[in-house]
Formats: structure tokens, C-alpha cells, sequence
């Protein structure tokens, strides 16, 4: 399996162990984007656009029109999460469309679309735009391993408005890639309104069910070699859930993907992003492909 699959085998584990496998799964990453990786992380995707399709200079410009969303719009997810997810795309081959559930202010839509639009994919944005929905009391509160105090939630938290989030990807990105879905994801992720593959699926709901919601609806639309990434999956109470085998066997009848990232991230660059390759076993020769996990040295 390489050294990728080595080290996330089993990767929901009694807490005691967890804590020490992911630790080495971050240290693992770290060495290959070095420590607060991101600079390193961008030489690397420049880099990785050597005598490829996707050259150089289209990947300066990727980073360039990121770090501006980065400088002018509200966002959640880091700059490192942002090229993981680009250089996802740049090197997959599974058919299908981009989806996005929990746009917040549009920053991450903005990033997607610029991607999206390279690639001549739709990117399908997803979210109520009116926050979360009513918080049930047992999804209140969840924790972070990185983090020492609780994250709380409540009904409305983490708003943005439509209008909002179409003027920054107007501004910042391709609307034009852009297909907006609004309303909860319990109404809106109907076949009506899924494609019929998803090559990519990017989720920030924070609530489990939520979570739970969302991958009960794109998984199974994922083809082979489809990447389901979320921010959600370093959320205790989220993940604890989701990477669950009996859940996965009651939801969709197969045994659970590896999981990446859960709890600590990927690296100190994406810290709190997470990911699950569909169908390919050992996924070892297909991660390698997403070269910015790759040791600078083999450049």
C-alpha cells in the first residue's frame, strides 16, 4: 500500500492509539510540505506543472487568483486546502461534475470555479444561504484536536447570502462554471438536482447530520477514482459518525474507504481537511498521482 496507506490502515482507532496515528500521519505530511507548509505547497503545485497539460504558468495563475479570494473574501478554509484540492483536480481522471455543499461567503465556490472552469467541468454549489438549519442539543457543541476550546454552533451561524456569494465568485471567480442550488441539503440533494456522476465532492456543514446528509447523497455518485474532501471530518462529533463501519455498511452496504486527515488534517498547511478516494484498493498509486503530496526532492 506505500506509505500513505500504511500509515492511515485502520485509521479509526481506540483514542489513545488514534491520537498517535494521526500525530504521525501529520508528521508524515509535514515532512513532505515541510512544517507550516504553505509556501513549500506552492513552489510544489508551480512546480508540478513541468512539461504537463497543466503548465507552470496556468498553475502561477491558479495561485494567483486564490491568494487574492484568500486577501479579499471571507473564507474558511486555508490557502493550503485550496491547492490540495486544485492539484486533486488538475490530476484526476474520474468523469463528472465538481459539488459543493456550505459556501459561506463564496471564497472556497470562488477557488472550485476557477478550477472548474479550466477544466470544463460544473461545479453544483449547495447550501441553505440562510446558515445552519436548527441545531439539534446534541450537535451544540463538537471539538477539534487542534483546537482547545469547543466549537458551538447555532441556527444561522456561518451565513452567507446568496447575493453575497455570487458577487464574490463574479468578482474572484468563473460564475459561469457556477450552477447554485439553495435551500437544506435534506430538500436540495435529490436526484432532481444531483448529477449523475460527482468527480469531486467538497463539504463544510460542520453538523453530523449534515455530514451525514451529504455523503448519503454523493457517494454513491462518485465513479472509481472520485475524491470525496470535507472539512467536516475534523470535527469529533462529525467523524466519529461518518468514518464509523457500521454506518457504512447500514448507509451503503460496502466497507469503509480510508480516511485521510481525520482529526489533525493533512498538514499544518490543511489543517482541518480530510479526504476518501472511491473504489481504488490500495489507493497508494492513485494518491501519487495528486503530486503535491510528493517530496519536493523527486521534482
Amino acid at each position: 500500500m506505500g506509505a500513505w496507506g500504511a500509515l492511515a490502515r485502520g485509521v479509526v482507532l481506540p483514542v489513545a492509539r488514534r491520537v498517535a496515528l494521526v500525530r504521525s500521519v501529520a508528521s508524515f505530511i509535514d515532512g513532505h510540505l515541510g512544517r507550516n507548509g504553505y509556501e513549500r505547497q506552492r513552489e510544489q503545485f508551480v512546480r508540478n506543472g513541468r512539461g504537463a497539460r497543466w503548465s507552470e504558468q496556468i498553475r502561477r495563475d491558479i495561485v494567483r487568483r486564490f491568494e487574492a479570494i484568500d486577501r479579499n473574501v471571507p473564507i474558511q478554509s486555508s490557502a493550503g486546502d485550496g491547492l490540495v484540492i486544485a492539484e486533486a483536480l488538475l490530476s484526476m481522471s474520474a468523469e463528472g461534475d465538481i459539488v459543493e455543499c456550505g459556501a459561506f461567503s463564496g471564497g472556497s465556490t470562488a477557488k472550485l470555479s476557477v478550477v472548474a472552469h479550466a477544466l470544463g467541468r460544473r461545479l453544483l454549489v449547495f447550501d441553505s444561504f440562510e446558515g445552519l438549519p436548527p441545531v439539534a442539543m446534541d450537535e451544540a457543541n463538537d471539538h477539534h484536536a487542534r483546537q482547545s476550546a469547543p466549537c458551538t454552533w447555532k441556527a444561522g451561524a456561518c451565513r452567507g447570502s446568496l447575493d453575497e456569494v455570487r458577487r464574490n465568485v463574479a468578482r474572484y471567480g468563473e460564475p459561469a462554471a457556477c450552477v447554485f442550488v439553495p435551500g437544506w441539503f435534506s430538500d436540495t440533494l435529490t436526484g432532481a438536482n444531483l448529477p449523475p456522476r460527482v468527480a469531486l465532492a467538497y463539504t463544510d456543514v460542520v453538523l453530523p447530520s449534515s455530514a451525514r446528509a451529504c455523503l448519503s447523497a454523493l457517494w454513491p455518485r462518485l465513479p472509481d477514482g472520485g475524491i470525496y474532501f470535507s472539512r467536516d471530518l475534523a470535527l469529533t462529533n462529525v467523524w466519529t459518525t461518518v468514518a464509523s463501519p457500521a454506518w457504512w455498511h447500514e448507509t451503503f452496504g460496502v466497507e469503509r474507504p480510508l480516511i485521510f486527515g481525520v482529526g489533525f488534517g493533512l498538514s499544518d498547511a490543511s489543517p482541518y481537511l480530510g479526504f476518501m478516494v472511491k473504489g481504488i484498493d490500495p489507493p497508494g498509486a492513485y494518491l501519487d498521482q495528486l503530486r503535491v503530496f510528493k517530496p519536493s526532492a523527486e521534482a
